[in-house]
Parts: structure tokens; sequence; C-alpha cells
């Protein structure tokens, strides 16, 4: 009954044109997935401005068969739960296992660089999950903290050396929140200056074409 459902609102899915959410049942850190999945679930109801009462639909349309399988399967504490989407992604959480143990976690800390495309907030975000997740230092806060800050200066690649050097400059008193703000302010200037020559490319184009005729 519940897939049959799925399968109707599915069809209300496809009718629109901003890329469905999906989460990767075989992604080997389950427990990520859902995250990200989560986040672009958010912003998908927004965009799509989905009504509060269709959107437990949505998402067994979007989770697909194993979704509504554990759906099935799923005994919440009120029948009024059953309509919560929310308190069914925690209960899908809850039935996760994560197949990336922390030892695992830890060297993948190691090697740890920001992604060309991925702002630095993205990055910060990444490395603490990681850290978290691997229960450094036993997972107390200033193990994380220690962790960020390493992490963080490692991770950034050698095309910004210049960024490398104003975080390793930074005092001992800073965190790890001021180093990213110190990226995020790096980072700002380099978007702007990459701006400023792509326009001054397409005016000399433009002036150049003109001149030609």
């Amino acid at each position: 009954m519940a897939e049959q459902q799925s399968d109707a609102n599915a069809r209300l899915l496809t009718s629109l044109h901003v890329p469905n959410p999906a989460f990767d049942w075989s992604a080997p850190d389950q427990h990520e997935e859902l995250r990200l999945f989560r986040t672009q679930l958010s912003n998908w109801f927004e965009i799509k401005d989905i009504p509060n009462a269709k959107r437990k639909a949505c998402v067994l349309s979007l989770l697909g068969k194993e979704g509504v399988r554990l759906f099935e399967r799923w005994s919440p504490t009120t029948a009024d739960d059953r309509d919560d989407y929310g308190k069914f992604l925690d209960y899908i959480e809850s039935t996760l296992t994560d197949s990336v143990s922390r030892r695992v976690l830890r060297y993948q800390l190691e090697d740890v660089r920001k992604r060309s495309d991925e702002p630095i907030d993205v990055l910060y975000e990444r490395i603490k999950l990681m850290a978290q997740r691997a229960k450094v230092g036993g997972g107390t806060a200033e193990a994380i903290e220690y962790t960020l800050q390493q992490r963080l200066v490692r991770a950034i690649p050698d095309s910004d050396v210049e960024l490398r050097k104003k975080l390793l400059e930074l005092d001992d008193t800073k965190t790890s929140k001021d180093m990213l703000e110190v990226c995020r302010s790096y980072y700002s200037v380099v978007s702007g200056a990459a701006a400023m020559s792509d326009t001054s490319r397409s005016v000399h184009a433009i002036s150049k074409k003109a001149h030609s005729r």
C-alpha cells in the first residue's frame, strides 16, 4: 500500500524541473549520506514550496523501495508520528550500519584536501564531522578543536600557499573559527579578483570586435 503511494507521488516529482534529492543506499558512509540528504531535502522543500501535508509522501518517493520497506517496518510511538517525516528519517538513521571504522576515518583525516570547487565552510564542516565520527582524542571538544586547526591548514592546496602562511602566522590563542574567518576573507578576495579579470577580458573582447568592424 505504501509502495503504491510512493509510485503515485513519484509521478508528481518527475513533473518538477529542479533535480530531486537522492539517497545512495550503497554509500560506504551512510550516516554522512543521510546528513547530506537531509540538507538537500530541506532546501528542495523550500525551493519547491512543498506543503507539510505532502512532505512525507515526497520523502517516501525520494527514498525509493528500500525507504518504503523501512517505513512499513517502522513502529512510531504515536499514530501522529507516522506523518512526521523528520522522525522517520531519525528512525532510518538508527538502522544504518557504518561501514567506515574509526581507525579508517583517522587515516582519511590525514589525507583531507580542499576540493577545487569546495567552499571553505563545507571543507571546515567536513573535517569537523570526520574528527567527531573518528572520536579523535576520545572525542573531547579540545581534541576536535586541535584536529580541526591542524587539518584545516594541511587541507589548503599548494595553489593557495599564501593562505596557508596566514593561518600558520596566527597566534596560539586563535581558534578554528578564527582560522575559518581568515580563509573566508582570503577566498572572497580571490573570487572578487577572478570576477574582475573575467569582466576585463569580456570588455577587451567587445572593444576588439568593435574596432575590427
